[in-house]
């Protein structure tokens, strides 16, 4: 995965082969994206919809309108965080109440909500200073 600047608050992601860029909320300027933090939640949304879907899947239950909508709040104060989601999971067919709780397990699985529980991944950063240098920086 690489990330480039293009111009003003927008990047560019290049992932595999696609491309989704992000960009920060403005008043003066077309947004040409969702911003990063946006971006983290609709992650958070998409792997539950992800497991949401396999697990009816697997059950034999049709997923036919399955949808997952979310609301988030930044934290107060700083370190800057999302501060809480809430995700509404909506099903195109009544799900028999014997199978709501393993939906709820499945989705509680998710990935992406297991790597922002501890514990936390780790995350390094490192500056290339060859190429800072060669920028002239």
């Amino acid at each position: 995965m690489t990330i480039r600047h293009l111009d003003g608050d927008a990047f560019a992601v290049d992932i595999r082969n696609h491309t989704v860029i992000v960009d920060q909320r403005s008043t003066t300027v077309a947004e040409r994206g969702p911003t990063p933090v946006e971006l983290f939640v609709a992650s958070l949304a998409a792997c539950a919809a992800y497991y949401a879907h396999r697990y009816l899947e697997d059950c034999g239950q049709p997923d036919q309108g399955l949808t997952v909508e979310c609301d988030w709040l930044m934290r107060a104060g700083t370190p800057h965080a999302v501060g809480s989601v809430r995700l509404r999971v909506t099903t195109g067919a009544p799900i028999p109440a014997e199978l709501r709780p393993g939906l709820l397990d499945a989705i509680d699985g998710c990935t992406v909500q297991n790597s922002i529980r501890p514990p936390l991944p780790a995350v390094s950063v490192e500056l290339d200073t060859r190429r800072m240098a060669s920028a002239g920086t």
